[in-house]
């Protein structure tokens, strides 16, 4: 597993179900389509350039 992926998952899942009112998935919903495509090509551009740099093992460090 690289990054934090499944714990941040899995803090957002306890996030919402902890949410009675569901004002935080009321406003995700909501959120969802708000970008427009120059915000999701940049993020998208941006996303890869992290990966790109984030190292294989977990022991190694970037060279670059």
């Amino acid at each position: 597993m690289r990054g934090f992926s499944a714990i941040v998952e899995e803090a957002l899942e306890r996030l919402l179900e902890s949410n009675a009112e569901g004002d935080l998935a009321s406003a995700l919903v909501e959120a969802e389509g708000a970008w427009t495509a120059d915000d999701a090509a940049d993020w998208e551009r941006d996303r890869r350039e992290a990966w790109a740099t984030w190292p294989a093992d977990p022991h190694s460090t970037p060279t670059s």
